[in-house]
């Protein structure tokens, strides 16, 4: 585990979340980090959007996720993390 240093948390990992939404057919997507805050895993995410069409173009997922990744860069600089890593680079999981 990374620590966090006078430089702001240590930035673990981004995942690009897709969960089913309560509505058949949907389902719901925000991006997430985890920051290491004195020695504790922290989890930041966007906000979310929810009511996607399960079937939707691959293209329009990922301007969403790049939407969210955007909302999520601005709350973690509010709260110290200095960057990122590129949204490339995130783990796309289903919960």
């Amino acid at each position: 585990m990374r620590k966090s240093t006078s430089h702001g948390p240590a930035v673990q990992t981004l995942r690009v979340v897709t969960t089913e939404d309560d509505r058949p057919g949907k389902m719901g997507m925000w991006v997430e980090v985890e920051v290491v805050v004195d020695s504790v895993i922290q989890k930041i995410r966007s906000g979310g959007l929810f009511g996607i069409e399960q079937k939707a173009d691959p293209k329009y997922l990922q301007e969403v996720a790049a939407e969210e990744y955007e909302d999520l860069k601005s709350i973690a600089r509010q709260m110290g993390v200095k960057a990122l890593p590129a949204l490339r680079t995130a783990a796309w999981v289903m919960e």
